[in-house]
């Protein structure tokens, strides 16, 4: 019953960002701060995956109010980048949800993102991994440019052959 409330409180939080331009910039500090230690924290899956919206919800609205959080990217790079491999999917997963909620907002970064992908489908160490890499592909095409085409059609051949090795699963 503890998580409903975590997940409920995550929620109600959710909405509060969806208002960032009314927050202080003393509680969107405090707001970045806690979400991402809350989530260093919370072992319970099923709450993880609404504080990864919530960081993902501020992350987009923190842009859109031209207030940048790069030590998100920073935080989740050193997950994706980790050895141990339960960092490993989180981090992808997180990448994933940040694909989802906030693709538009993350395009500047689509280049560095597109080379981490492609190690990722490349190795495919993880199909949970390949799984979230070709889930945040979907969220991020509709943004795609010239800028980023060549790395997406470089990847395109590593995204089919993960496909495939899913669907054989």
């Amino acid at each position: 019953i503890i998580s409903m409330y975590k997940i409920y409180a995550c929620t109600l939080l959710r909405k509060k960002v969806q208002n960032w331009n009314t927050s202080t910039d003393s509680e969107k500090s405090q707001i970045m701060s806690d979400i991402v230690n809350v989530l260093f924290t919370e072992q319970d899956e099923a709450v993880r995956k609404p504080i990864i919206l919530l960081i993902a919800t501020a992350y987009k609205y923190s842009l859109k109010s031209k207030q940048e959080w790069p030590e998100v990217l920073a935080f989740i790079n050193g997950l994706v980048v980790s050895s141990d491999e339960a960092q490993h999917v989180s981090g992808v997963y997180m990448l994933s949800i940040m694909n989802e909620e906030a693709a538009e907002q993350i395009k500047p970064h689509y280049v560095n993102i597109l080379q981490i992908f492609s190690k990722i489908l490349l190795d495919l160490n993880n199909l949970k991994s390949a799984f979230y890499v070709l889930s945040s592909l979907k969220a991020m095409i509709p943004f795609t440019s010239t800028d980023e085409l060549n790395d997406l059609v470089k990847l395109l051949p590593f995204a089919v052959n993960a496909s495939v090795k899913i669907i054989k699963s």
